[in-house]
């Protein structure tokens, strides 16, 4: 495939030139392209490699955009348990990434892990809280983010019903900020 090899390029670059942010970012396109088409075995170390490279840069928000990643791909996967894990790490970053954009993103993957959990109206309310900051912030997903969280909210919209989702889902958007990220961290941490 094209775009594949196109990172891989990028890749071996990157790698003569020792830029190892450029490889990560590499990397990730690689691990976002088999994504896409459901390779998720062949996406997993790609994201791994990029997140050890974000790791040993002490980059906080590169390795917060790391661990949503492979929580996406986790998610996908039904390794609950791991994408929690990765999410709360992720969390845990929050103050030292310095970027909101990167928190609301990670809002929909917890939406999802909600959603892919059983806690629907959690994922509404989460969905919910997410549509409000990037409406404020004006970021938005890509597209293979964006139908990630669309299918898994149109699982929690079946399990809840319509009116039902609706109304969690306006719930989230009425949080503001704070209220949304401490409602996350309870969910997360299983307190809620």
């Amino acid at each position: 495939m094209r775009a594949i090899a196109s990172f891989q390029e990028a890749c071996d670059l990157a790698r003569a030139q020792n830029k190892p942010q450029s490889l990560g970012f590499a990397l990730t396109g690689i691990a976002e392209v088999h994504r896409e088409l459901g390779n998720l075995a062949e996406a997993e170390p790609f994201y791994e490699e990029a997140l050890t490279l974000a790791r040993a840069r002490e980059d906080a928000r590169a390795t917060a955009i790391g661990l949503g990643n492979l929580a996406s791909l986790w998610i996908m996967g039904g390794q609950l348990d791991r994408a929690r894990a990765a999410l709360r790490e992720s969390m845990e970053l929050r103050t030292a990434t310095n970027s909101k954009a990167v928190v609301e993103c990670q809002l929909d993957v917890v939406a999802a892990l909600a959603a892919a959990s059983a806690s629907h109206a959690a994922a509404a309310r989460f969905h919910g809280a997410t549509v409000t900051r990037l409406r404020e912030s004006g970021f938005c997903h890509d597209p293979a983010d964006e139908a990630f969280i669309t299918g898994w909210m149109a699982r929690s919209r079946e399990a809840l019903g319509a009116a039902a989702f609706d109304a969690a889902e306006a719930e989230g958007e009425a949080l503001n900020y704070e209220e949304a990220m401490a409602e996350m961290e309870r969910w997360l941490s299983g307190s809620e």
